[in-house]
C-alpha cells in the first residue's frame, strides 16, 4: 500500500556499476570489485535490505509466508522492464538451493520469484541448468571474508540449458555477491553468453 511504500529505502544512484554497492565516486567500481571483479555483469536490486523489506524477505524465506511473493516480485520489478531490455536478457534462472535445504524448506523462494518475473516479462524461466551440488553453511551465518570460499565450486551448470544465453540470476537479497559470483562462474564455464543478477534488495 502507499503507506508501506513510503517506508521503503531505495538504493539510490551512487552505486558500483558491477555489484550494486554504494560507491564513491558514483558509477566507478567499488574497492571490492577492484580486488575481485565478479563474473556477473551488473545487479538490479532496487531496495535496501532494511525494514520493512528485510522482514518481508525473512518471512517469505523462513516462515512459509508465501503470500508475500507477489509483493516481493512487485518490488524486484521496479524499473525491471527497461533493465531487461538494456541487457537483452534471454532467460531468468533462480539461485538454486541444495537438495537437502530444499527438502527442509519445501520451496526455493528465489525460484518462485523468478517464475513470477519471467511470466510478467514473457521470458523463459529456466528450471534446470544450474544445480547446487555441494551443501554449504548459510551465507548469512558467515563473516564477509569467508563467504567467497564457502560457495566456491558449489554450483554446476548444464551447458545444453544455458549455452549462448544471457541469463539473469534471481535471488531475494544480495549481500557480498559471493553466491551470485560462484553461480555465474559455473554458468559461464558451461557456455552462457553473460550473467546478470536480479534481487529484491541489496544489503
Amino acid at each position: 500500500c502507499a503507506g508501506c511504500r513510503g517506508d521503503l529505502a531505495a538504493v539510490g544512484d551512487a552505486l558500483c556499476p558491477r555489484c550494486g554497492r554504494a560507491a564513491s565516486p558514483a558509477e566507478s567500481p567499488c574497492g571490492s570489485c577492484q580486488r575481485h571483479l565478479p563474473r556477473f555483469v551488473t545487479v538490479h536490486a532496487p531496495w535496501r535490505y532494511r525494514e520493512p523489506v528485510a522482514g518481508w524477505i525473512r518471512a517469505f524465506k523462513f516462515a512459509n509466508q508465501l503470500g508475500l511473493e507477489q509483493t516481493l516480485a512487485d518490488l524486484a520489478d521496479d524499473q525491471l522492464a527497461d533493465w531487461l531490455a538494456t541487457y537483452r536478457i534471454d532467460a531468468l534462472l533462480a539461485i538454486p538451493l541444495h537438495r537437502g535445504r530444499l527438502r527442509e524448506r519445501g520451496y526455493n523462494q528465489a525460484d518462485r520469484l523468478a517464475g513470477l518475473l519471467a511470466r510478467r516479462h514473457g521470458l523463459p524461466h529456466l528450471r534446470r541448468g544450474l544445480v547446487r551440488h555441494r551443501p554449504t553453511p548459510a551465507q548469512s551465518a558467515l563473516p564477509d571474508r569467508r563467504r567467497r570460499t564457502n560457495v566456491r565450486d558449489a554450483f554446476r551448470a548444464e551447458g545444453q540449458a544455458v549455452y549462448g544465453r544471457r541469463i539473469a540470476l534471481v535471488d531475494d537479497v544480495i549481500t557480498t555477491g559471493a553466491t551470485a559470483d560462484a553461480a555465474a562462474a559455473a554458468l559461464l564455464e558451461a557456455g552462457a553468453a553473460a550473467v546478470y543478477v536480479v534481487a529484491v534488495a541489496r544489503a
